[in-house]
């Protein structure tokens, strides 16, 4: 009878032993193995490039990928902000990429790069539709791709221009930015207004724009309005003779 009981329960156990393997290798077994990938979010990355980055292979079992690794590698690429990456069982990846956008060109010493409203460097060239910033006097750092402008000042007026409406932006020509000086906003009328780095731009530029269009009614021209002095405003006139 004891040994009946115990062949029994021994039973039992390798039963239960069998069933627990089971339940354990079902998910990394091939019905569960990766069959497709989905992709959203994108616009000027290729779903290639993000398929190539990500590395999944077909054919994985999902509980075999790492979401958290496949997204440091797809954080690798410059324009990416943000992704997600949710395995959904029974056959699937889906990657969701949060792209950067271009945002403004900085004209630096020896390079000019295209930059995302933080300041991350997404290429090289300039962008014609982008308010262009002009870094002066800084020194010779290394600007990776996919890396943010190294000098704060820099990274501070980017912030600031972005941050004006479109239509004030469409009225500048160019930032000028220097590390010790002012900022230096040049108009497409002409004009350059000097503001202090932590000033409120699109207000300062309002305060000086209405100087110069009091001045320009009583028929003094203006070369440059300097802002920097709370509600007070310093004025260099246009030398006679020559057009604005």
């Amino acid at each position: 009878m004891d040994a009946l009981r115990w062949w029994t329960r021994s039973l039992r156990l390798g039963v239960a032993l069998c069933t627990l393997a089971a339940v354990f290798s079902f998910p990394a077994s091939s019905v569960f193995a990766l069959r497709s990938v989905t992709v959203t979010g994108i616009r000027t990355l290729s779903e290639s490039e993000i398929r190539r980055t990500a590395g999944l292979r077909l054919g994985t079992p999902l509980v075999w990928i790492d979401p958290d690794a496949v997204a440091r590698r797809l954080r690798t690429i410059p324009r990416v902000r943000d992704v997600r990456v949710e395995p959904r069982f029974p056959h699937e990846v889906r990657i969701h990429v949060v792209e950067r956008t271009p945002a403004a060109t900085v004209r630096l010493p020896f390079q000019t790069v295209v930059v995302d409203r933080e300041g991350v460097v997404l290429g090289r060239g300039e962008d014609p539709k982008r308010p262009l910033l002009v870094a002066d006097g800084f020194p010779p750092l290394p600007v990776r791709m996919g890396r943010s402008i190294p000098w704060p000042p820099v990274r501070s007026a980017i912030t600031a221009v972005v941050a004006l409406p479109k239509r004030v932006q469409n009225r500048i020509v160019l930032v000028r930015v220097d590390p010790k000086g002012p900022l230096e906003v040049q108009l497409t009328s002409g004009v350059r207004v000097r503001v202090r780095p932590t000033d409120e731009l699109a207000e300062r530029l309002m305060v000086a724009e209405a100087v110069v269009a009091r001045l320009r009614a009583r028929g003094v021209l203006v070369e440059s309005v300097d802002v920097r002095f709370g509600d007070r405003a310093v004025v260099r006139p246009l030398p006679v003779g020559r057009s604005p």
